[in-house]
């Protein structure tokens, strides 16, 4: 019994001094991601690259231009630039201008990561809560042209 109990409580000190390994965060500064927004039943397929991120609402057609600032490895900033609704023949809509000036940023941190997705925590300091959820690499082509596309109308 007592070889037993000390068997666990080295594995518990043991464990307890294990440094965990941080994720690659890398690897989801560019791309294309999917997030399941599962509360509200709306996909969110996000075109991500070093200073600008794209969202399209799959529900509404919407699309939300935010820029992007890395302040560390796994954590960055998005802030508001603007949205505009995105026709079937690929023409956006005359977007809504948000003042930069006027919007606090959104503080993203990622917390885990696996093969294909990253699990986030995203805060802003106009509201007191933290959203959790989890961001799914996608490779899946359409949907909406990539950013070049968007800002030059190639």
């Amino acid at each position: 019994m007592r070889v037993l109990f000390f068997l666990i409580f080295t594995l518990f000190v043991i464990s307890c001094g294990t440094k965990k390994e941080p994720a690659d965060c890398s690897r989801f500064k560019k791309g294309r991601f999917l997030l399941k927004d599962k509360v509200n039943r709306i996909n969110y397929i996000v075109d991500r690259d070093d200073s600008v991120q794209v969202e399209l609402n799959e529900n509404t057609d919407t699309i939300v231009v935010m820029g992007i600032k890395w302040v560390s490895e796994c954590e960055y900033e998005l802030r508001h630039r603007y949205r505009a609704r995105y026709s079937a023949n690929n023409m956006l809509s005359e977007p809504i201008i948000t003042d930069n000036i006027d919007t606090l940023p959104l503080q993203v941190k990622i917390t885990g990561s696996g093969k294909n997705y990253y699990v986030f925590d995203a805060k802003t300091d106009r509201f007191g809560f933290i959203y959790s959820d989890t961001m799914w690499q996608y490779n899946k082509a359409g949907g909406f042209k990539a950013i070049g596309e968007i800002f030059t109308g190639e």
